[in-house]
């Protein structure tokens, strides 16, 4: 059943129902997927992807921060459009210069189709020691990492997180 027989059988039942149903329906933001993050025990937080043409930091280290600070181990991708950026970072201002921010390492990916379902779960650290370039699930695209020693520890070290989302395509005319 489609979303517009459900709202014609709310219709029918009640006025009331009817109106907030359509109300609703109209104004539900489209979603922009959610990265949901796991730590090694399997908790989960979830940060939403922003709306196109914006970006999000996620700084763990922040007191209102969604996930816990230095405990990322996985992550898994769900439903995000395509030309959606994540940079991953061990500093808290999700930036990759080191000299001006600190931090050891960072690691960018790419969405490069719309994700219409999960992509794998997939551990920070063997994502990491992926060489640029690689299709680590289809449709998500290993960009670039950078680690400021070679033998940097990625697993449970995620600081901040940021996402950003390709702006709208132009209207055909």
């Amino acid at each position: 059943m489609n979303r517009s027989t459900i709202a014609t059988l709310v219709c029918v039942l009640g006025l009331g129902l009817c109106t907030f149903s359509l109300s609703w329906a109209a104004t539900a933001p489209k979603s922009q997927g959610t990265l949901v993050i796991r730590d090694v025990q399997g908790d989960i937080c979830t940060l939403p992807g922003p709306a196109p043409g914006t970006t999000v930091n996620y700084d763990f280290t922040a007191p209102t921060s969604p996930c816990p600070n230095d405990k990322t181990f996985s992550m898994e991708i769900v439903e995000f459009p395509s030309a959606m950026t994540i940079l991953m970072t061990d500093n808290s201002h999700c930036e990759k210069n080191f000299n001006d921010y600190g931090g050891e390492f960072w690691l960018e990916l790419k969405t490069t189709k719309k994700l219409t379902t999960s992509s794998k779960i997939r551990e920070i650290a063997h994502i990491a020691s992926s060489p640029p370039g690689t299709i680590i699930d289809p449709g998500v695209l290993l960009v670039a990492v950078e680690k400021k020693d070679g033998h940097v520890i990625i697993r449970d070290n995620v600081s901040c997180i940021k996402i950003t989302a390709s702006g709208t395509p132009p209207a055909n005319k």
